[in-house]
């Protein structure tokens, strides 16, 4: 795996003339981060283990977020030395993983391994992109103008209003199974704080004014990692209809596994209401202007024109992802309250390399799904 991420960093490389490099990511942090002036990312394998399990899950309706919620729980834990913490989250995800085991025939598993590889390519050449945008400043204008015109469009739609469907979107992300009267205030408390927050998470102006250059880059950073993964994993899987569109599905869900990550995150860590309003903003701003992108990619190459089957294949395949969060904070708030007390500790080296060295066994089980 780290050989394909490799040849895509060589690929920007080659193509753009800078010299991007990888490095080894602290143990507890997941997803990758560029240094940009260091011209480097730091690149955690473990990634490829958390979209294994996330995809798993959106493909059997028996697994439900646990497994997805522990291995982000041990990491989190392991990213502020609190090891005793670190070692009963991983106690748990152990346990979910072996449920997960005896649940799923491997015979009626549908290989994850295409999604995972697209999904890791996207992840790691956005953040490759902030750093080739700050050395070639020439093409950052070029897919800013792009990200700009897309993000007019979105905006203008939303003038006329929020969609129809948005009262239907909200209330399925209530978990099933609730009793009928706390779905009911559920969906109540939901619909009264739209009507509170409504106005502010829809106003996508910002971005198009000065000081909104910074979500506009993310939204030119989609777009060339987009373009740059599609490239590289349909020379390898063939230039099929259908298999570029299944990738596109894929890469799209990438969003939705981030912006999963990055919710999770904030309400572990306690951030503001204000902030977690911008971050509602910024996740759906941030899918319309990469569904955009998408769905003029069709406009003007295929005859047939696939984009409405993807945006409506994509829509189907997250259906679960949308209820994630919801089922997280209800089960887990103890650990929320923890987290938001942990006190600064000094990394201890040797522990940590126990609790990996376990967590390593835990992961080749799941990787045998790939």
């Amino acid at each position: 795996m780290e050989a394909l991420m490799n040849e895509a960093l060589e690929r920007i490389n080659r193509q753009y003339g800078i010299r991007l490099m990888l490095e080894k990511a602290r143990p507890g942090c997941v997803f990758p981060k560029v240094d940009v002036m260091g011209c480097f990312v730091r690149f955690n394998p473990k990634i490829r283990s958390f979209l294994t399990l996330y995809n798993l899950m959106l493909q059997f309706p028996s697994i439900d977020s646990e497994s997805v919620v522990f291995f982000r729980l041990y990491n989190l834990y392991l990213d502020c030395d609190a090891y005793p913490k670190a070692e009963v989250a991983l106690d748990q995800l152990e346990k979910e993983v072996n449920q997960i085991i005896r649940k799923i025939d491997r015979r009626y598993v549908n290989s994850v391994t295409q999604s995972v590889e697209l999904q890791m390519l996207f992840i790691l050449l956005h953040e490759s992109s902030h750093a080739l945008f700050y050395y070639r400043p020439e093409i950052a204008a070029e897919f800013l103008a792009d990200a700009r015109r897309s993000v007019e469009e979105v905006q203008y739609l939303y003038t006329k209003g929020l969609p129809n469907r948005m009262k239907g979107y909200m209330d399925s992300m209530i978990p099933d199974g609730l009793p009928d009267d706390i779905r009911a205030e559920a969906s109540k408390e939901q619909q009264e704080k739209m009507r509170q927050y409504g106005r502010q998470i829809f106003d996508f102006s910002g971005y198009l004014q000065s000081g909104g250059e910074g979500m506009l880059e993310e939204f030119a950073c989609d777009h060339l990692a987009w373009q740059q993964a599609l490239v590289q994993y349909m020379e390898k899987a063939g230039m099929l209809g259908e298999a570029v569109l299944r990738s596109n599905i894929n890469l799209l869900l990438t969003l939705h596994i981030l912006d999963y990550d990055k919710a999770l995150r904030s309400i572990f860590t306690g951030e503001a209401d204000e902030k977690q309003i911008n971050l509602v903003r910024d996740a759906g701003i941030r899918h319309a202007a990469f569904r955009d992108c998408i769905w003029h990619f069709y406009k003007e190459t295929d005859t047939n024109c696939h984009a409405a089957d993807i945006l409506r294949q994509s829509e189907e395949r997250d259906e679960r992802a949308k209820r994630l969060l919801l089922c997280s904070t209800f089960n887990h708030a103890s650990e929320i309250i923890d987290l938001r007390d942990q006190p600064f500790r000094l990394p201890d080296e040797p522990r940590i390399n126990v609790l990996e060295e376990r967590f390593a066994e835990i992961e080749e089980r799941i990787l045998e799904f790939c």
